[in-house]
Formats: structure tokens, sequence, C-alpha cells
């Protein structure tokens, strides 16, 4: 199955608050308050595809068959 040295718990994709501020600032040029950091948290899931998809479509992107 390849060659497997990551542990399984490695994470492969994150966003911060330092990302949500950055973007905030940007788009409505302001920090969000903690109240409004908790609502968008709770909303990122909306906006991606299903984590399956996400996945697959990435693999699709860099595994040569």
């Amino acid at each position: 199955m390849g060659n497997n040295t990551l542990n399984n718990q490695y994470i492969l994709y994150s966003i911060n608050v330092e990302d949500a501020q950055a973007v905030a600032n940007e788009i409505i040029d302001r920090d969000l308050t903690d109240s409004e950091i908790k609502k968008v948290e709770a909303r990122l899931g909306d906006y991606l595809p299903n984590w399956f998809d996400l996945l697959e479509m990435a693999i699709d992107d860099v595994v040569e068959e």
C-alpha cells in the first residue's frame, strides 16, 4: 500500500482564527468578534463539499494511474 510513514493523526489541512481574521480584514475591514468567529466556525462545513468529495478531488489531482 505504498510508503506510509505519516502518523494517522497527522492533520492534512486546518483553518485557524488568524486565517479568519485576515479574510475578515480584507473583506469587511475589521476583526471578527469572538461570537462571530464561533458562528463562522459553525458554518464552515456548509460551504465545503463533503470531506469524501474534497479528498477524492485532491487525490485525483495528484495520483497517476
